[in-house]
């Protein structure tokens, strides 16, 4: 709001341009008339009569002022300036500012940092004739500051919709201290309400914090702290505290929720998060967000990490308590390392270490466990006649109980086990093409593989967190995939089709030793249109055990209309047919269908829709509206429920303003309940 630190003319080298220049020495005045300009420095001054009192030193512009200051630029009718007191008044101004633009009938300016403006108004809107406009009857502008009205009335279409008897709002530039703007509607369980009563508060380039109030009709008083902080990789933060206290009945209330992120020395990273809250239906209460009501488990962890090129580490605390189960569950600590691949020639191995301590049960009472468990993994891959390739692989795990299941202290258990795999490629190419295709490829991967894990007395173990008993394994497979692609005439590759069947043998059953043969299969998979299919069935009764079908399709197209203008829309169509049946089920079937496009050239249109095709039943559809009203937007959202469900959210927003808005709670206030 510079715009007005107006000239200090003629105290240095001053330029004068106009087709007419008069100097009556009797009155030390100068008179410019005609396309007047005076500039000194980055201060320009346009109008078509400028008139200057040398001894008064009063500067008068008249009919068509421009005043140029740096990168501000003011309109008027007219203009006096006093360059004894640094006062002046301007008529009829209208100056572009951030984000808007300013007018008033008249704009004093009292000092350099204080600005006054009578009858004045501020929009967005760049037509001639706006959209809205802020009006206030009396303005104080306090420049790098804040910016102090009363009243505040909001017009559209020269309608007045709101009147506020008093307000104020910042009005520096990035970030700085100041009052927030408040939300205003009703809620069917709060009543009316006032929410977000906040003041913002600049601590430093590094962090802020924000003050809040919320008043609500039927609940009572709800106050917050957040606490923001930021360096550049050095840390990252945010702590939010609310307290509420309630009144009917009288009941107080919080939650505690925040994150920390830091850079610590020597490589080593610290993440943690705050996650508590007074009771279970805090969230419900008082979260504006439907899809924070759904979040029924709470947690809470720190973790440091470091990572080297070979292993990484990580030490994690962590706590999560179920709202409704009250269940608990929490590790302190949580120690890991990983060691990764370390090969000597074609020898690799790896190895990990782990060190657990779990408490779990309900609140108030819980059982706490303790294990420590390493793996050694050992790979030794090679290549038999230039086209086998040979995998053997070694795994040894030790783990450490805090007790077995008699209560003996510290018991330790080692099992091993080992794979085998084999596998090949065979492909060919097709010396012919038809059409677009000019050639065809068919690659088959058969591949064997062979598991063993010994039987050994495992009964002792008293399992901890997934760490319990390993199960003696003595079993085989035999799987082949097959791909088959097209090369087009273009270069491009397409695949057209792939195939994988898996067949298990297990030793240690002593009947049906044969396991359920497995067939997948993808039709045009790369395509945006493609089929993808799997089913089971049993080798011994002949049957399909399971049976899943899934065919998508995605596609963006445009269209275009000829007419006065050329107007090109773009469209967005993905849909998704799932079915799937197990032997002796029902069927089942869904479809997922999204669509997104412009209606009109300001209409934006959201439909999706979750059906089951064969009994036509409709389990969740949405719709979403999107209007551009110039300087305003519109969005309008519906959506539906299996069990009929319905709800509907509605708001319009200032584009450049989008604190300035209206949300269906706002008509709430004026709509019958």
């Amino acid at each position: 709001m510079h715009f007005l630190l107006i000239l200090t003319l003629f105290s240095s080298t001053t330029s004068f341009k106009a087709q007419k220049l008069y100097y009556y020495p009797g009155k030390n005045r100068v008179v410019l008339v005609d396309s007047a300009i005076v500039n000194k420095g980055t201060t320009t001054l346009m109008a078509d009569s400028i008139v200057y009192e040398v001894q008064k030193k009063l500067l008068l512009a008249f009919k068509g002022v421009v005043l140029i200051v740096e990168n501000d630029t003011l309109l008027g009718d007219s203009l006096f300036y006093s360059l004894k007191t640094h006062q002046g008044v301007s008529f009829h101004g209208e100056s572009h500012v951030e984000k808007g633009f300013l007018r008033g009938e008249k704009m004093y300016k009292v000092t350099d940092s204080i600005l006054h403006i009578e009858n004045g108004t501020f929009t967005s809107c760049d037509l001639d004739t706006p959209h809205y406009y802020f009006y206030s009857k009396e303005m104080k502008i306090i420049r790098g500051n804040m910016a102090i009205v009363s009243p505040l009335v909001l017009f559209i279409h020269e309608v007045p919709v709101i009147y506020i008897p008093f307000w104020f709002f910042p009005v520096k530039k990035g970030r700085k201290s100041g009052f927030l703007t408040p939300h205003f509607g009703y809620n069917s369980s709060l009543g009316k309400y006032f929410r977000n009563v906040s003041y913002y508060w600049v601590l430093s380039n590094y962090a802020d914090v924000t003050f809040t109030l919320n008043l609500t009709e039927k609940r009572g008083i709800q106050a917050g702290v957040n606490f923001v902080y930021k360096k550049y990789r050095v840390f990252d933060g945010n702590l939010d505290f609310t307290l509420a206290q309630e009144f009917l009945p009288v009941k107080r209330r919080w939650s505690l929720r925040g994150f920390h992120i830091q850079n610590l020395p020597y490589g080593f990273k610290a993440r943690m998060r705050l996650n508590f809250v007074s009771d279970k239906t805090y969230i419900e209460d008082y979260s504006e967000t439907p899809a924070e009501w759904l979040k029924r488990e709470m947690t809470s962890f720190l973790n440091i990490s470091k990572s080297w090129k070979f292993a990484n580490m990580s030490l994690l605390l962590i706590d999560t308590r179920n709202l409704d189960t009250r269940k608990l569950t929490s590790t302190l600590p949580d120690f890991k390392i990983n060691i990764f691949n370390i090969s000597y020639g074609p020898l690799s191995g790896s190895s990990d270490f782990r060190y657990l301590r779990i408490s779990t049960g309900i609140i108030d009472s819980v059982e706490t466990r303790s294990v420590a468990n390493s793996n050694i993994r050992m790979r030794l891959p090679f290549h038999v006649f230039r086209y086998f390739n040979i995998n053997p692989s070694l795994f040894i795990r030790s783990t450490l109980y805090d007790r077995d299941r008699e209560g003996n202290p510290n018991y330790l258990t080692f099992v091993y086990s080992t794979s085998l795999k084999m596998s090949t490629t065979i492909y060919g190419y097709s010396r012919f093409g038809f059409g677009p295709f000019k050639r065809f490829r068919h690659t088959m991967r058969p591949g064997i593989s062979f598991n063993y894990t010994p039987e050994k007395d495992q009964g002792r173990i008293d399992p901890v967190d997934g760490y319990g008993v390993i199960k003696a394994r003595k079993n085989g497979s035999i799987s082949i995939s097959n791909d088959f692609d097209a090369k087009l005439r273009n270069g491009k590759v397409v695949n057209l089709l792939s195939v994988s069947s898996r067949v298990s043998y297990d030793f240690l059953k002593d009947e049906k030793k044969l396991g359920a043969v497995g067939l997948s299969f993808s039709v045009l998979p790369t395509l945006p249109v493609k089929l993808t299919g799997y089913l089971t069935v049993d080798p011994y009764k002949k049957l399909i055990n399971y049976r899943s079908y899934r065919l998508s399709a995605t596609r963006k197209f445009s269209l275009t209309w000829e007419g006065d203008t050329t107007d090109r829309r773009t469209y967005s169509i993905y849909a998704i047919y799932n079915y799937s049946r197990a032997l002796g089920q029902k069927a089942v079937s869904r479809l997922d269908l999204k669509l997104t496009g412009n209606l009109t050239k300001n209409w934006k249109v959201r439909y999706s829709l979750n059906i089951d095709p064969a009994k036509f039943k409709i389990y969740d559809q949405s719709l979403g509206l999107e209007r551009d009203l110039h300087c305003w937007k519109m969005d309008l959202n519906w959506w539906k429920r299996a069990d009929g469900v319905w709800s509907y959210d509605f708001k319009i927003w200032i584009k450049n303003l989008p604190d300035v808005k209206f949300k269906k709670s706002f008509f709430d206030l004026f709509l019958p309940h």
